[in-house]
This record gives C-alpha cells, structure tokens and sequence, in this order.
C-alpha cells in the first residue's frame, strides 16, 4: 500500500523559503459497497447491514451537525461545521454580526490513534514512477469518472490524468476511447479539449 504524491513549484501563500510544496496525487476513491464487501468477509453483517448502518449513521450525523454538535466517531475522530458569511458592524449597537451565514465546510480532526495507525504509511514520489502499478479496469475508470463528475461540471484531460495516475500519452489515448465509447463528450474545441458526461456514463440525472 502506496501513497503517491508529486512535488509543484509553490506560488504563492507559503514562505519564501519553501521553493516546493508537495501534492498528494489523488486515486480511485473506494465507494462504501466495495468496502461493505471486505468488512463482510469474515464478520456475522452482511454488505445490506453495513449498508444500512451506514445510511442510519449518516442521517444520524447531519441531525447532530445540524443541531450545532460536534460528532465523535470513536477511533475515528471528530466531525464538526465550519460557518462562514458577511460580518458587519450594527450601526446602532456597534457590535459585530453576521449575515446570510452558512456552512463553510465539515471539519474533521482526527483521533491520535488513527494517526498512530497511519503512521507507518509508504508514500513514493510519481516522477520516480513511471504509471499505475496495475492497468485500471473500465469500472474503475466509470467510478472515477462518475466520481469526479459530481464533484464538478466539465472535466480535462490534464485533471484525469492527476486523478488517475496516468503517463500523458496514455492519458490521451484514454480520452480518446472514452470519446469514441461515448463515456464523455467534447464542448471544447479540437485542441483544448473540455469534457462533460456522455450518455454511455449512465450518470443518472438529478
């Protein structure tokens, strides 16, 4: 188990002294059902219990969050909200407010024995390496796909690359299939190429 990361010239927002800030290059994520999958092996739940319990423990979770508690998972860590919004200043009072405020982020802190447990991690450098330790499957190149599509509206060759781990001519022969299958499609042009879901993707709409 290998954690892989890169190293990019800073620009700016760290110190001066630091020429290089590390990156970590992001893979496949794993969905829960794959992991329901593992956990079963060798346990009395089944992947449907875990499932389940998982659905249970998320709905449990934003009821807390949203009640302005502060959510530990044991073993885990700790769940919590970021707020964010426009500060002003009461003209009459002269005390500070705040308006339209909102959820920043979900902040979650780690407990010291997962990082005890992280702590032997193996991470090697992506220009010491020439491509993916294993050729992806065309389910896990769809989940990534799917994946990185919900997180955002249209996608680059450059950014699936990053993603996946890829050498960049094996990057573009990729796109290039995904094209011809369908799975994505251009709304660029022919040299700055823009993607969006194709319909082969089956991304179901919302």
């Amino acid at each position: 188990m290998t954690v892989f990361y890169k190293l990019q010239k800073t620009t700016g927002g760290l110190p001066i002294n630091s020429k290089m800030k590390v990156m970590p290059v992001r893979q496949i994520a794993v969905d829960f059902e794959s992991l329901a999958q593992k956990i079963s092996v060798g346990t009395t739940f089944s992947s449907a219990d875990l499932i389940g319990a998982l659905e249970a423990l998320k709905e449990a979770m934003i009821a807390e969050l949203k009640e302005g508690g502060r959510v530990h998972l044991p073993g885990l860590g700790y769940f919590s909200l970021s707020i964010k919004g426009e500060v002003y200043q009461d003209a009459k009072t002269q005390r500070y407010r705040l308006r339209s405020p909102r959820i920043r982020k979900i902040k979650f802190l780690p407990e010291r024995s997962l990082m005890k447990r992280l702590a032997d991690t193996h991470f090697a450098n992506v220009g010491s390496t020439s491509s993916t330790s294993k050729p992806l499957s065309e389910m896990e190149i769809d989940n990534a796909l799917r994946l990185l599509f919900a997180q955002q509206q249209v996608l680059t060759v450059g950014q699936l690359q990053d993603y996946l781990h890829l050498r960049h001519t094996f990057a573009y022969r990729l796109v290039k299939n995904l094209e011809m299958k369908g799975k994505i499609r251009n709304i660029g042009s022919v040299h700055r190429k823009i993607f969006v879901p194709g319909e082969a993707l089956n991304i179901p709409s919302e």
